[in-house]
C-alpha cells in the first residue's frame, strides 16, 4: 500500500515507520492501543513550521521586490488550509490513512482539517528522513506551483494605500465618467495623490476602475508587484 503512495509523492522513504505515523490517525490509535502505536498530531505540529519555513525562503528568492506585506500576503494564501487539503486530495492520501471504525474514506475526503493534517505529516515525514531539501522538492511539485503561486489576487488599492501612508500623501479616487447603459455600464476613474492625478483607471466598476487606476500607478512607481 505504502509502495503505491510512494510512486504517487514521488518520493521513497529510506525509515518507512515515518511513512506509516505520519499516515496515523488519532482515531486509529484510539482503537489499537495494544500496538503502541503514535499518531501523526507530532508530526503534524513540526510539519506546520516546515511548509511556512520553505514555502517563505521560496517567496523570499523568488519576489524580491515584494515588501514584507506582500510576502506575508501570498504564504498565509498557500499555507492555508483548504490549499494543503486540496494538494492532499490530488495526491489521494486519504485513501492510505489509517483511521478508526468510526471513520470512513468518504468522511476523511470532504474534511479539510484531517486532509491539511495529513499533509503537513507528510512534509515532516519527508523532513526528518531526507531534510529540508527534499522537502522544497516535494512542495515545488505540489503547492509551489504556478497554478496556485499566480493566482493570488492583488489588492492594488491597499498597495497604494500604504504607499501613500509611508509617504504621509492624501489619497483619493474620483469618478470621471460613466459610459454606456446602465446594464453594461463602464466606469472612468482618476487617481489623486497628494491632490495630484497620477493615473486613471478603466472598469466595469468602481471598485473595478479603482484598482486599475491602482494598478497603473503601482506600475509607474515600479514597486515590484506582478
Amino acid at each position: 500500500m505504502f509502495n503505491e503512495l510512494e510512486k504517487k509523492i514521488n518520493y521513497i522513504f529510506k525509515n518507512k515507520d515515518l511513512l506509516k505515523t505520519s499516515l496515523t490517525h488519532p482515531s486509529y490509535v484510539n482503537e489499537h492501543k495494544k500496538d503502541n502505536l503514535e499518531n501523526n498530531q507530532r508530526l503534524e505540529f513540526l510539519g506546520d513550521a516546515v511548509v511556512e519555513l520553505v514555502v517563505s525562503n521560496y517567496l523570499y528568492k523568488t519576489f524580491k521586490d515584494f515588501n514584507e506585506g506582500m510576502l506575508t500576503k501570498y504564504r498565509i494564501k498557500i499555507v492555508c488550509e483548504q490549499t494543503l487539503a486540496n494538494a492532499a486530495i490530488k495526491l489521494e492520501l486519504y485513501k492510505y490513512l489509517l483511521i478508526g471504525n468510526g471513520e470512513n474514506i468518504e468522511k476523511v475526503k470532504n474534511n479539510n482539517s484531517i486532509l491539511c493534517d495529513t499533509f503537513e505529516s507528510i512534509v515532516a515525514a519527508i523532513f526528518l528522513d531526507s531534510g529540508i531539501d527534499e522537502v522544497e522538492r516535494f512542495l515545488k511539485r505540489t503547492i509551489l506551483i504556478d497554478e496556485i503561486v499566480y493566482s493570488i489576487d492583488t489588492d492594488y488599492k491597499s498597495i497604494i494605500y500604504e504607499y501613500a501612508s509611508k509617504h504621509k500623501f492624501d489619497i483619493e479616487y474620483r469618478v470621471d465618467e460613466e459610459i454606456g447603459p446602465d446594464h453594461d455600464k463602464k466606469f472612468v476613474v482618476s487617481l489623486f495623490l497628494d491632490k495630484k492625478c497620477v493615473s486613471t483607471g478603466f472598469g466595469s466598476s468602481k471598485k473595478h476602475a479603482e484598482q486599475d487606476a491602482a494598478r497603473i500607478e503601482i506600475d509607474k512607481l515600479e514597486l515590484g508587484v506582478k
